[in-house]
C-alpha cells in the first residue's frame, strides 16, 4: 500500500502545490494581522475546496486519464488497500494543513471537519458512480444547496421562516468549530465510514467497467 500512496502523492504534486500556495496565503493574512476574519471565513473555504473536493477529484481524473486503476487491480493488492490509498492522501493533507493552521494561530476545527466532510463525499461518489457521474452528482448537490440557501433567505426574509428554527444547527456546526478534538473525531468517523462504503462498493465493482 506504502507505494499506492507514494504514487498519489506523485501524480498530485503538482496540484499540492496550489494548496500550499492557498495555504500560505491564509497564513500570511493570519500573521500579519490582515483580515483575520476573511482568513477564516472565505480563504478558509477555499482551502476546504481544494483539500476536500478538488484533491480527489483531480486523483481519480488522472486515473481514469493514464488507464491505471485496471492495471492496479491485477497487483497482489486488496481492493481495501486501493480504495485506502486515497483516503489517506486526503487525510495526510487535511492533517498538515491543520497543523500550519495552528502554528499560525488560526483555529482550524472548522477547517478539519468541513474538509473532511466533502472529502469523505467526493470520494465515496467517485467510487459509486465513476469520475463522469460523481461529477454530475456534485454538481447537482451544489446546486441544490445553493438554491436551498437563496430559498431559506428569501422565506426568513418574508418572515414565513423563523431564524430560529436553524439556530440549534448553527450552534452544533459552530461547537464543533470551536473544538479541534471534536472536529478530529467527527473527521475520522466521516472518513473511516466513507472508506468503509468505498471499499464494499470497489470490491463488488468490475473496475473494467467503471465510467
Amino acid at each position: 500500500m506504502k507505494i499506492l500512496v507514494l504514487k498519489e502523492f506523485v501524480q498530485t504534486r503538482t496540484y499540492l502545490a496550489i494548496v500550499a500556495g492557498v495555504l500560505a496565503t491564509v497564513v500570511a493574512i493570519g500573521l500579519t494581522g490582515g483580515d483575520a476574519e476573511g482568513a477564516d471565513t472565505g480563504l478558509l473555504a477555499a482551502l476546504v475546496i481544494t483539500c476536500g473536493l478538488l484533491l480527489p477529484q483531480l486523483s481519480f481524473q488522472l486515473e481514469e486519464r493514464g488507464h491505471t486503476m485496471v492495471f492496479i487491480r491485477t497487483l497482489p493488492l486488496s481492493p481495501w488497500q486501493i480504495v485506502g490509498s486515497k483516503y489517506v492522501l486526503v487525510a495526510v493533507v487535511i492533517a498538515v494543513n491543520a497543523v500550519v493552521l495552528v502554528l499560525a494561530g488560526i483555529g482550524p476545527g472548522g477547517f478539519i471537519f468541513a474538509a473532511s466532510l466533502v472529502a469523505a463525499v467526493t470520494n465515496l461518489l467517485h467510487y459509486r458512480f465513476g469520475v463522469k457521474g460523481a461529477t454530475t452528482a456534485l454538481m447537482l448537490v451544489s446546486a441544490t444547496l445553493s438554491l436551498l440557501g437563496v430559498a431559506v433567505l428569501i422565506l426568513t426574509a418574508r418572515g414565513n421562516l423563523q431564524p430560529g428554527a436553524f439556530r440549534a444547527v448553527f450552534r452544533a456546526g459552530a461547537s464543533v468549530g470551536r473544538s479541534p478534538l471534536v472536529a478530529i473525531a467527527a473527521a475520522v468517523a466521516l472518513l473511516g465510514l466513507s472508506y468503509l462504503a468505498a471499499g464494499l462498493t470497489f470490491a463488488r465493482r468490475d473496475i473494467s467497467r467503471m465510467p
